[in-house]
């Protein structure tokens, strides 16, 4: 994610969401208990951040956020598009689009 010059030195919420081919958001991971989600899943990942604003950054600048994610034992049911949503303080951000593919098992020749 991109910080522009003005919005350093601020308290900033994300939020990352899949979605499939549909736009519908599909659960990523199974909830603790104590979420207290009604499906037992979880849907929405997110965190706050703030980045400061050193002084050899410029009025104009950006800086550049990396973000980076586990999300163990992500499960896709059938092979389609699907996207990752990334909003920035309410607002979509950023789409990361991907495709999965059914996975072939090659048979071994027999001699």
């Amino acid at each position: 994610m991109c910080v522009p010059y003005t919005a350093t030195n601020q308290m900033h919420v994300f939020e990352l969401t899949l979605q499939d081919a549909d736009g519908q958001e599909l659960p990523m991971a199974d909830a603790p208990p104590e979420a207290g989600t009604p499906d037992g899943k979880i849907r929405r990942l997110g965190g706050q951040f703030n980045v400061g604003r050193p002084p050899t950054l410029q009025p104009g600048d950006e800086q550049l956020i990396a973000l980076a994610v586990n999300i163990d034992g992500l499960e896709f049911e059938r092979a389609d598009t699907y996207r990752f949503v990334i909003e920035l303080d309410g607002s979509p951000e950023k789409e990361l689009p991907f495709r999965i593919v059914p996975a072939f098992q090659v048979t071994p020749l027999r001699r």
